[in-house]
């Protein structure tokens, strides 16, 4: 039988924190880069990480740049500054961070990372539904089955290349192709 000191619930949830950071400082170093992500918010483990990028998604949107003086000013606005680390965490963001990063690699890592928790997640539920006793089974198969198409759909639907993906590949190969 399972006790709360299990396997389980000692373990710390799937992540990869040096992608997520990668992600948002190739965001604040390359604007366009936020349209290769193929991530959302929720796909962040850390809250102040989900923070930055919706912060960064918004500004986007409204056709603001995406640097450290904007983010920084919807931060202080929205009065989230001091639960992303500050002024200084956001600038730490593109410490050593190349330019050029495969971004759509580090969504790819960060989406990953997501599912599993989202995994996760659904089997610490259908422990906790089936040690509850009072539900039919078939109504809680049903319900993780459910769960596991939703969680499949969207890795399925993150295999899709962006059209911004192949453009620009095509574009930087044509480059190299005419510098030789």
């Amino acid at each position: 039988p399972l006790s709360d000191d299990s396997l389980i619930s000692s373990k710390i949830p799937p992540s990869n924190l040096d992608a997520e950071r990668g992600i948002l400082g190739a965001i604040l170093l390359e604007n366009k880069a936020i349209y290769s992500t193929g991530i959302e918010p929720g796909d962040f483990y850390l809250e102040s990480h989900r923070i930055l990028y919706q912060v960064m998604l918004d500004l986007a949107l409204d056709s603001k740049p995406i640097d450290y003086l904007s983010v920084l000013e919807e931060l202080n606005r929205a009065g989230k500054t001091d639960v992303v680390g500050g002024p200084v965490a956001l600038m730490q963001l593109t410490e050593g961070l190349p330019r050029g990063i495969n971004i759509a690699h580090y969504g790819s890592i960060v989406r990953k990372k997501a599912s599993l928790r989202r995994l996760v997640s659904l089997g610490n539920e259908l422990i906790l539904r089936a040690y509850g006793n009072s539900e039919d089974p078939s109504e809680i198969m049903e319900r993780v089955v459910g769960d596991l198409f939703k969680i499949e759909s969207r890795e399925v639907s993150s295999m899709w290349v962006s059209l911004s993906d192949v453009v620009t590949r095509v574009y930087k190969e044509t480059e190299e192709i005419a510098s030789r």
